[in-house]
């Protein structure tokens, strides 16, 4: 098994609870298997943040980072994750 940190803020902070958690996969998991997981976990609170309705396709606006480096340059969601790896969840963040 591998243990990955997560590290979320704003919204998901509210519904994981903490600023950061620490998951246990299967070695070769994948960011979605990660995101399933947690889904598993914290339920539809979790999902609604991340997800389109009714569908596993992550939100255009959310940005997924894998030890400093954004999803989107590495292999999307097939990003695979290994054991101490670092995962920063983003919402987006209004002000002005």
């Amino acid at each position: 098994m591998i243990t990955v940190k997560v590290h979320t803020i704003l919204d998901i902070k509210k519904v994981v609870g903490k600023r950061e958690v620490q998951i246990v996969l299967p070695p070769g998991s994948t960011v979605a298997d990660l995101l399933e997981q947690m889904v598993k976990s914290w339920g539809e609170g979790l999902s609604s943040l991340l997800f389109e309705v009714d569908s596993h396709k992550l939100f255009s606006h959310i940005q997924i980072m894998v030890n400093g480096r954004a999803i989107a340059f590495l292999s999307g969601m097939g990003t695979e994750i290994a054991d101490g790896d670092e995962v920063l969840i983003l919402p987006p963040v209004a002000g002005g």
